[in-house]
């Protein structure tokens, strides 16, 4: 299972001022992951065991209430990243590859440029699959312009199939 997921790293304030500081968030978006691929969601221990999912569900918020127009992995990326419909983008059939054009302008607001506007630190870890830029572009570390960190996050660390 290939994961893709927002994890803020700092506690900051977002929460109201009587608890004094702002919660963790981590978002996962997984491919073919389900409400019930969790204990704490209802998978039986005898299918799947997932220990500290269910510990950082029980400790957090649950998150129970949800849809997607998308039923493909890049549509709710994309509608994750932006909070715009997930078929807004030109794409509106198949898969980004690695090295096809950015789905997303880098100047658009994002949802991990908006939390870091409110101090988190923001990481990405997993499948990007939102696109680079249209020529290949890669300086002489090896980084790919535009990437995660020029929408917002701080520490990346994703999967790059050439």
């Amino acid at each position: 299972m290939c994961c893709a997921g927002i994890f803020c790293l700092q506690r900051c304030k977002l929460c109201s001022e009587n608890r004094g500081e702002r919660p963790n968030i981590i978002v996962f978006l997984a491919d073919d992951f389900g409400y019930g691929s969790t204990n704490v969601y209802g998978a039986p221990d005898s299918l799947i065991s997932t220990p500290s999912i269910n510990k950082l569900a029980r400790e957090g918020i649950q998150f129970t209430n949800a849809f997607t127009t998308g039923s493909v992995c890049i549509p709710s990326r994309y509608a994750l990243m932006t909070g715009e419909y997930s078929w807004s983008p030109p794409l509106k059939k198949d898969v980004v590859n690695t090295f096809d054009p950015a789905l997303i302008d880098v100047n658009k607001k994002t949802l991990p440029k908006y939390l870091q506007s409110l101090g988190y630190k923001t990481a990405q870890v997993g499948k990007w699959h939102l696109g680079f830029k249209e020529e290949k572009f890669e300086n002489l570390l090896g980084e790919i312009y535009p990437g995660p960190n020029d929408y917002g996050f701080d520490y990346t660390l994703s999967e790059r199939r050439p």
